[in-house]
């Protein structure tokens, strides 16, 4: 079977090592730092600072965050960081990640939410923010909220190597970013223009935010499929619907069928890849476009293993159960 041929053109910041095994809060502040270092250093269109707080003096638009130590967690009501992310692709949606934390532990998030119009700010219906307050808009979706422990297993005690890795699409429109702690994919956003679209979602749009608190489990494929509550589609109109991945038919029979494919094809060593669609939930309204260059592998492959294995040429990486386009050079790095 030849390889995929890939629908984007891509570019990568790959095998950052952020976390270092200084500990908390360090290894949290170096680790969101390098998220925003990665989303907004592409050569072509890159996502911008919106707006942010460093936590301490400055807050409002623009990119407060110099350095790693501008990544403050505090106590809700007092002063902290956040940071808005903003995409230049078709659909100019915004992430917010806020690092306010009730309970002082250095190592959670107060909030991450998303805005599929941009809206984090007043002049869009929201708010803009402040030292002691994210920035709030209109149609943010709650990704995640209060107290979650962003990085899988992290403690005031624990120190964490990391790695960071960034994709985007040299059109803006499809992003993705993956965070390795201790050889674990414990973090994976995923923003897709969807490709082949049925007609009404024209430039719609699926959002994918995976944050997996437990530092044992590897990315899943009931969590890339199925039972994870942070899948969305867009119509880029104004519609928003719970949507999940894909592939060919959908069952509960089916669920586990290709990653029951443990062993490469006796005639060829080749593996599988399986196209990716997206369907939505509810009263099941069926299939609304396909994933660009992403697939569904085989659990019988190992975390960070490449295609072709030639040891210099790696044009795809498999990442828990999902294969992704990389950047034929570098090996994928998980610590």
């Amino acid at each position: 079977m030849a390889l995929p041929t890939l629908v984007k053109t891509w570019q990568f910041d790959s095998n950052n090592q952020v976390g270092v095994n200084a500990g908390n809060p360090e290894d949290t502040q170096r680790t969101a730092f390098a998220i925003k270092e990665a989303l907004t250093n592409f050569g072509t269109l890159p996502m911008v600072v919106s707006r942010s707080s460093d936590g301490s003096s400055t807050a409002g638009a623009g990119d407060k965050w110099s350095t790693f130590s501008d990544v403050i967690v505090a106590p809700i009501g007092s002063n902290h960081s956040w940071i808005v992310l903003k995409s230049q692709g078709t659909i100019p949606y915004e992430i917010c990640m806020d690092f306010s934390d009730a309970s002082s532990h250095n190592y959670e998030l107060g909030f991450l939410g998303l805005s599929l119009t941009g809206g984090f700010n007043a002049g869009a219906g929201g708010t803009d923010g402040s030292l002691t307050t994210r920035p709030t808009a209109a149609d943010e979706i709650q990704l995640y909220g209060a107290n979650t422990r962003w990085l899988a297993g992290l403690s005031t005690s624990s120190s964490h190597l990391s790695k960071v890795h960034a994709l985007m699409s040299d059109d803006g429109d499809t992003m993705m970013m993956i965070v390795y702690i201790n050889d674990v994919p414990t973090i994976v956003w995923r923003f897709d223009l969807l490709q082949d679209p049925i007609a009404g979602f024209v430039n719609g749009m699926h959002v994918w935010v995976k944050i997996q608190i437990n530092s044992t489990n590897t990315l899943s494929f009931s969590a890339a499929m199925q039972t994870d509550i942070n899948k969305w589609t867009y119509d880029g109109l104004s519609t928003t619907r719970t949507a999940y991945f894909s592939y060919e038919a959908f069952d509960t029979t089916e669920q586990a069928t290709a990653r029951g494919f443990t062993v490469a094809n006796e005639w060829d060593g080749e593996w599988p890849m399986y196209p990716l669609g997206v369907w939505t939930t509810g009263t099941k309204r069926g299939r609304v476009g396909t994933v660009s260059d992403m697939w569904l592998g085989s659990t019988g492959t190992n975390e960070a293993d490449h295609y072709p294995d030639t040891g210099t040429l790696h044009q795809f990486a498999q990442v828990g159960d999902l294969i992704i386009p990389w950047d034929s050079t570098n090996p994928l790095l998980t610590s």
